[in-house]
């Protein structure tokens, strides 16, 4: 399965579309766009592939997934790039492809130039008596996108929250506005200089963002990893702390708490974008051993309201 992950690479970096092995009929899409392999924009643009932060197969299913790094030209503007392909009879049967260029694509975080330095929880050994079994991961899967499946899975220290490359650094002001009420104040002596925060990823929410056409890509048994899809409608809105005055997209089953950090203080006197729908294609990657999540990391990728994704089931 590994390879043909390493002929999709080559072949955008060589802008040669054609030098796949593209079953007589396939399915494809780029940022939810259906399109014929030829016509798609990571044939037209990259350059090179600078760094795979996630390469998974998963001979079950015929699947494989990677998130990597990638230029298109410029050193200074890397782009995320994230794809699937499930193979048949030795062809690519289905491909499905994500690219992340600025933080107006994905909402909030974009460090793809990150990707090279993943926190240690990704890496570290998995004890045999720790090993996670194909079903079990596939289960956390099904759960990632979903509430209403309530079994809880804990972080443990090594694993943070990741989006669109880089573990997410989240300024303290926003994290004191958002905690619930009664939650024990944060000690700032903690707080490196700046105010921002890596963020922990301690426990699997269970208010988390829901889709009940929630879809799991990929698992992979030996790396103890699974990766999930979901969409999520939400709201771009505005973010407002002490270093700076911007937008995020917020999942709808957050907006009112997000709402709560606007508070007239902040707001007065600013000039803010007014609030719009949108929805998120996103895909999280997960690494799971010992009993505990070791590694977190979604792919956002935001496109219209309404948006109807092509490969949900029926």
């Amino acid at each position: 399965m590994e390879k043909y992950i390493d002929m999709l690479l080559d072949s955008m970096v060589r802008h040669d579309a054609l030098s796949l092995p593209m079953a007589p009929r396939y399915k494809a899409t780029e940022n939810g766009i259906p399109s014929a392999v030829r016509h798609m924009t990571c044939w037209r643009t990259i350059t090179e592939i600078k760094c795979i932060a996630h390469k998974l197969t998963d001979g079950k299913m015929n699947t494989a997934l990677v998130v990597a790094e990638a230029l298109e030209g410029n050193p200074d503007t890397p782009i995320l790039l994230s794809a699937r392909i499930r193979i048949e009879q030795d062809m690519i049967r289905e491909l499905e492809i994500y690219t992340v260029r600025s933080r107006h694509d994905s909402g909030f975080w974009f460090k793809p130039e990150d990707m090279s330095k993943l926190p240690a929880g990704w890496s570290s050994p998995i004890p045999e008596n720790g090993r996670a079994s194909y079903e079990e991961l596939y289960a956390l899967g099904e759960a990632i996108n979903n509430m209403n499946i309530r079994k809880e899975y804990f972080g443990s220290e090594d694993c943070f929250g990741m989006e669109n490359g880089g573990v997410v650094y989240e300024h303290i002001d926003y994290m004191t506005r958002m905690a619930p009420l009664g939650m024990p104040p944060i000690d700032m002596s903690i707080v490196p200089p700046g105010g921002r925060m890596a963020t922990p990823m301690p426990m699997l929410f269970p208010e988390r963002p829901t889709d009940l056409k929630n879809r799991v890509l990929c698992v992979d048994e030996k790396q103890g990893i699974v990766a999930a899809y979901g969409t999520m409608p939400g709201v771009v809105s505005p973010y407002i702390v002490s270093d700076e005055t911007s937008t995020c997209f917020v999942p709808e089953e957050m907006i009112e708490g997000h709402r709560r950090t606007l508070t007239p203080d902040l707001t007065e006197g600013e000039t803010l974008l007014e609030e719009e729908r949108a929805t998120a294609m996103v895909t999280t990657v997960v690494r799971l051993h010992s009993g505990r999540l070791q590694g977190y990391h979604q792919i956002i990728v935001l496109t219209g309201q309404g948006y109807h994704c092509p490969w949900e089931k029926d």
